[in-house]
């Protein structure tokens, strides 16, 4: 039976691990995080995240299979409904298909919700067609599009065009 509770302390750790996991996976749909270099920061970010109390696991047997990250959004911004946003949801591939990930998401939800939240957004990467479909199954749609233009970058020339 899988169990989703708040995390702890002593899930940091495992959470980072998984979420360099997560980064790797997302590399090969275009993501340009780096992976081990980005370690101290995620570190920070989920101990904020426990201590905020907007991250929660799910565990099989006491072992950690799935995150969700989230807070309720602060904007420079006055806008005419309150907005939280899932920042990372993260299941181990042995465990998917098997429900964790809605269960992980309709918990962060929940608690959006019980914190006045009107509106929750989320990211994905356009090239993930799983976690698209899996988001649209979970009723989401899309609300802003993100476009992206790389560089060709050559030694000779300053010019991008």
């Amino acid at each position: 039976m899988t169990i989703i509770t708040a995390a702890t302390a002593a899930d940091i750790e495992p959470i980072v691990d998984a979420w360099l996991l997560l980064a790797r996976d997302q590399q090969r749909y275009g993501s340009t995080l780096k992976i081990e270099e980005n370690r101290t920061a995620i570190r920070k970010e989920v101990t904020h995240l426990i201590v905020a109390d907007n991250l929660f696991v799910a565990r099989r047997e006491g072992e950690l299979c799935g995150f969700v990250m989230f807070h309720t959004q602060d904007g420079v911004y006055s806008e005419s409904v309150s907005r939280g946003t899932v920042t990372n949801i993260f299941v181990l591939p042995a465990y998917r298909g098997e429900g964790i990930g809605s269960a992980l998401l309709s918990k962060a939800e929940n608690a959006l919700y019980e914190d006045g939240v009107d509106l929750v957004t989320l990211e994905v990467l356009a090239e993930n067609v799983d976690a698209r479909r899996f988001y649209d199954r979970e009723g989401y749609s899309p609300h802003r599009i993100e476009v992206a233009k790389e560089f060709e970058r050559d030694n000779n020339s300053r010019e991008h065009r």
